[in-house]
């Protein structure tokens, strides 16, 4: 896959790309972050999903039996609709949400979920294109 860095090399565009990318895992839990983006891949099929350990799929692909830990769960099951359809997301999905990360740590947390998205689909389109 051709890096974005390549793509957009001597561009103010990669300049803010990697701030809002850097950022992103600085203002959130890097492992709940790292968690959903794993399980985003596998959703979407980005190729780094296929640099996850059997172990890292497996769990994940049965998250809804294996992982325990409440916030995780909100964050997982949040990040699947928020990938398969975002118009979808309840009220109860999100209030899950928060109740594991307070107010501030929800809005940070669906920054940098959106940051980390978007720029999954974006090589993967420049992936197509190029």
């Amino acid at each position: 896959m051709m890096e974005l860095a390549v793509v957009l090399e001597g561009s103010d565009a990669l300049e803010h790309l990697e701030a809002a990318h850097n950022a992103a895992w600085v203002v959130t839990d890097r492992p709940l972050l790292e968690l959903c983006r794993d399980r985003l891949a596998m959703l979407i099929d980005h190729p780094s999903a296929l640099q996850l350990s059997d172990a890292r799929r497996d769990r994940l692909r049965a998250w809804a039996e294996q992982v325990t830990d409440p916030v995780e769960r909100a964050a997982l099951t949040f990040t699947e609709q928020y990938t398969l359809d975002v118009a979808s997301v309840t009220d109860d999905q999100v209030e899950a949400l928060r109740a594991g990360l307070d107010d501030q740590g929800l809005v940070d947390f669906l920054n940098a979920l959106l940051v980390v998205e978007q720029r999954m689909r974006l090589e993967m389109v420049w992936e197509q294109v190029l």
